[in-house]
């Protein structure tokens, strides 16, 4: 960094120190648990950016059958590129995906012809989709829920403290489409969920 950087230049450059290329952040056990709890879920359920595990192991713990894939595994899971895969594995995908790819994935896993999909999200998300995307994903691929956390999700990225009682600035939620939903945005059900 060149002594006449700018203060944005160094604080950018300090951000991305450590950053994981392909934009893994794990999910925090409480968020895992709640994914599997909030909702009914099929007997058989993808997780195709299951990076630790966190999410895919509280389902094998309760019983389910789980596919386990990811770009790059880290610990569990089959190797295998989502956006690539042409094939759906299961009725139901469960995913905390790359946020810097986040529209792709929720995309895919809508064309694969998922009965049920859940996307944990950024809220903010809600804006950052481009005005055509956001329409099609939003108005007409059936998005049936929308299940924002209550408090922010202590997100650290390369880990978690549970005991730092802060979490991420931003807010997260669960959105959940479910194939053959013919409500509209507006018929959405939008709830606040203190799950953590």
């Amino acid at each position: 960094m060149s002594a006449g950087a700018t203060a944005l230049q160094r604080s950018l450059a300090r951000e991305t120190v450590g950053v994981d290329p392909l934009d893994f952040t794990p999910t925090p056990l409480p968020v895992a648990r709640a994914i599997c709890e909030l909702e009914a879920w099929p007997a058989r359920v993808w997780e195709p950016s299951c990076g630790d595990g966190a999410i895919s192991g509280e389902f094998f713990r309760r019983g389910y059958d789980v596919v386990e894939t990811d770009i790059a595994p880290r610990g569990c899971g089959t190797r295998l590129d989502f956006l690539t895969c042409r094939e759906l594995l299961a009725p139901a995908i469960v995913m905390n995906p790359p946020y810097n790819r986040a529209n792709e994935f929720v995309e895919h896993a809508l064309d694969l012809g998922a009965e049920k999909v859940l996307a944990l999200l950024e809220l903010g998300w809600l804006q950052a989709v481009e005005p055509p995307r956001r329409v099609a994903l939003l108005e007409h691929r059936g998005l049936a829920r929308v299940r924002v956390s209550a408090r922010r999700i202590p997100f650290k990225r390369g880990g978690w403290n549970a005991g730092n009682g802060g979490g991420s600035m931003r807010k997260h939620a669960f959105f959940i489409w479910e194939r053959g939903f013919t409500g509209d945005w507006a018929g959405s059900r939008f709830d606040w969920e203190d799950f953590i």
